[in-house]
């Protein structure tokens, strides 16, 4: 199918999605194509985004077709961050945290657990490929280092005393900056799993900077100004700091499009597009970039960080 096709047929799903909302026909604009599709909707009752789902992206029975969230207004501080940004994220994760011990979650509630074989194993299909054999395809190096950290974390992940459910893509990127408040957006990756893990990956993008320390610092105070976080235990290091420069892989680790504001409703906000969300080339035999799992078990390794400077 030709991608003008694929987007018809998304659009199609997309209008289906809207019938079942009690909202007044309008004007559906396309916004992004990533590891969801994702369009905007204008009508009497103000703005909506319309979220479709990639089949099987957390595993087999997981996710909705589709979803319809109300549009949001705000600031992404993701490309001019500061280290008060972290730490109004750090007080907003803790909230959420905080909010997530006391909902009752309904019966008919299902999310990914994320624990070591949803990072390592064969829990996700991406492009119709399961995890498993998506591993193979990465270059050798590449697999070397990501079977270390597969390795290294297994038992840190099955001992973590802090579980629950989690953002599981709280970064800046996913933080909208509007008149005092922060708004959380991007809510499809929400599951079970380490509390730690949402720390991690809000510091992963800023890992290269020198100023680095000052901004996990301001995550952390955040974080403990409404919540207890303890760090202390996490000692094993990361074999996959240096990846991106030595793995021969061109395509970034970074998202490269904004994602579109939207609130969470009851699955939360669009999926920012990215190009390691690619199904891997046949023709190539590898992927065309660096796939989300992978991604996410080098970001477990920044538990390692914040422990190892929170201790010093």
């Amino acid at each position: 199918m030709s991608g003008r096709a694929d987007l018809a047929r998304l659009r199609r799903v997309a209008v289906a999605a809207l019938a079942q909302y009690p909202l007044a026909e309008g004007r559906l604009t396309f916004v992004s194509h990533g590891e969801n599709t994702t369009f905007r909707h204008d009508g009497a009752e103000g703005s909506h985004l319309v979220r479709v789902h990639r089949p099987q992206r957390h595993g087999r029975a997981v996710d909705s077709t589709a979803a319809v969230l109300r549009w949001m207004d705000g600031r992404i501080h993701e490309t001019s961050a500061r280290p008060v940004h972290l730490r109004r994220l750090g007080e907003a994760m803790a909230r959420l945290h905080d909010h997530a011990d006391a909902w009752p979650p309904p019966a008919e509630f299902v999310r990914i657990r994320w624990d070591h074989e949803a990072f390592f194993g064969d829990v996700m299909v991406y492009g119709g490929i399961a995890a498993a054999d998506c591993w193979e395809l990465l270059p050798g190096q590449l697999r070397v280092r990501f079977r270390e950290v597969d390795q290294r974390m297994a038992d840190l992940i099955a001992t973590a005393d802090d579980v629950g459910l989690i953002h599981a893509d709280l970064h800046l990127g996913n933080a909208l900056f509007h008149r005092g408040v922060v708004k959380l957006i991007d809510f499809d990756d929400c599951g079970t799993g380490p509390r730690l893990y949402d720390l991690a990956l809000a510091l992963w993008e800023l890992r290269d900077r020198p100023d680095h320390p000052a901004f996990r610092d301001a995550l952390l105070a955040g974080c403990r100004a409404r919540r207890d976080v303890d760090v202390g235990t996490w000692t094993t290091s990361s074999p996959c700091a240096r990846s991106r420069s030595t793995c021969g892989t061109p395509a970034p680790l970074r998202s490269t499009a904004r994602s579109p504001h939207a609130s969470t409703g009851s699955t939360g906000g669009p999926s920012r597009c990215s190009t390691s969300c690619r199904p891997p080339d046949p023709a190539r035999g590898r992927p065309f970039g660096l796939l989300p799992a992978a991604v996410r078990g080098w970001t477990l390794a920044e538990w390692s960080t914040l422990s190892q400077s929170d201790s010093s």
